[in-house]
């Protein structure tokens, strides 16, 4: 569910508008939006339509403080010249005011994670942070001329309805796709379960129906396979509420196999659930503290590493980081670091030390913002500066060369080489 924007993933606990760009007056003067409508009687904006209902604001909101009244007045004086003068042959949308008041209240506090989602988008949100959702296990991804399918997950729904990789989407619900954004396509497909969507597809030249039953799809955060006779390969693509037991199911399986090392790649992973990480790293090292999280008033709480019922396997390991380990992921490797549980080969990581917290407001949408700075085990702060690895490796063949040195010694065994398979990258592709 990586986001590849500006940013790495979000680190939080628990596709975008567009945002109107304000002055930082003005957005000041909308500071009181979201306050004032959680602590007004329903349909508030309505019943402030008079200029005398100016005075009568300015003596207070029901339950509201006077001095933030006070406060609210100028914004509430704007909206109301706004729809009583503003010129326009459309009639206004309160919604998209709203929103854009409260982008521009986000905007203010300068947090680069700071964010607005719109209800569908939240949704969107929560299936990527859960890891499932109801879909037809289909990969699109978007080109010059709109958007196809890339791949379909084996036994899907929509393998079993007979869409092929290369269909181009041509509706869906009856509604053109057209150039639309993959996630605005995403939530028009995913819905609730059992129901079906309706597709409209162009393969060769013609065009083609499909009515797909919408399952249950799981997108996985972890993938393996063996790197070698002897050495496990685990890559964690981000982390979402199913991340720690897809990470168990990895170790089980590679075990199995016989793996007397493990290589584990953080590599281009950008972060997710920070709550996913104290039991991953609960399967690495036996104990302790997973991260700590500071708050503005210098509170600290320490997350602790849940104990395994099952002692961690005391395998050597490495793992691979590099300038998009981010987040969530660099909890882990901070972790590894301090504990000294083996090597980060690599780059500098990228240094988001930074919890957001995602809040749903009443009518579903969203807002994101930072809430705590987090620091390593030992008390390290990475925010700006990431992880520096032990073992510097500028490409894949310097890490692996690096890697099998170092799983060779520590496990007693002999590498003749390490290979990484291809084990699919979601890269600019939305599973629907």
């Amino acid at each position: 569910m990586r986001d590849r924007s500006e940013h790495p993933s979000l680190t939080v606990k628990s596709g975008s508008i567009s945002h109107v760009r304000l002055s930082s007056l003005h957005q000041w003067l909308l500071f009181g939006l979201v306050l004032a409508t959680v602590t007004a009687v329903a349909g508030l904006a309505g019943f402030l339509i008079g200029r005398g209902q100016l005075s009568l604001m300015a003596r207070g909101l029901p339950g509201t403080p006077p001095a933030q009244a006070q406060r609210f007045l100028p914004f509430w004086e704007a909206w109301l010249k706004i729809e009583r003068l503003f010129y326009s042959q459309q009639p206004l949308d309160p919604t998209a005011m709203t929103y854009g008041a409260i982008s521009g209240m986000l905007d203010s506090l300068h947090d680069p994670y700071a964010g607005f989602s719109t209800p569908p988008e939240h949704q969107m949100e929560n299936e990527g942070f859960a890891g499932e959702f109801g879909g037809i296990g289909a990969w699109l991804a978007r080109d010059e001329r709109g958007t196809y399918v890339a791949s379909l997950q084996p036994g899907s729904s929509a393998e079993s309805a007979g869409l092929e990789t290369g269909d181009r989407v041509l509706t869906v619900a009856d509604k053109e796709i057209g150039m639309a954004e993959l996630p605005s396509t995403a939530l028009l497909i995913r819905g609730p379960v059992p129901s079906t969507v309706h597709l409209v597809v162009e393969r060769g030249g013609a065009e083609l129906s499909f009515d797909i039953p919408r399952l249950v799809v799981e997108r996985a955060s972890v993938q393996w396979s063996m790197a070698s006779a002897a050495v496990g390969y685990v890559r964690i693509l981000d982390f979402t509420g199913r991340t720690a037991h897809e990470f168990a199911t990895a170790l089980a399986e590679l075990a199995a196999a016989d793996a007397r090392a493990m290589l584990l790649d953080l590599r281009g992973n950008g972060g997710g659930l920070a709550s996913a990480a104290p039991g991953v790293l609960a399967q690495l090292v036996t104990g302790g503290i997973a991260y700590r999280e500071v708050r503005s008033s210098g509170e600290e709480t320490r997350v602790a590493i849940p104990f395994a019922a099952t002692p961690p396997a005391p395998l050597p390991l490495a793992v691979l980081v590099d300038a998009g380990t981010a987040s969530a992921a660099e909890i882990i490797a901070a972790a590894i670091q301090d504990y000294e549980r083996g090597p980060l080969i690599g780059t500098r990581t990228y240094g988001k030390g930074s919890v957001q917290g995602l809040f749903t407001l009443k009518d579903g949408s969203s807002i994101r913002i930072t809430t705590a700075r987090w620091l390593t085990p030992h008390g390290r702060p990475i925010e700006g500066v990431g992880l520096q690895p032990e073992l510097i490796a500028q490409n894949d063949q310097e890490a692996l060369s690096l890697a099998k040195e170092y799983l060779a010694n520590q496990a007693g065994i002999v590498v003749e080489s390490l290979r990484l398979p291809l084990l699919g990258d979601s890269d600019g592709k939305v599973l629907v």
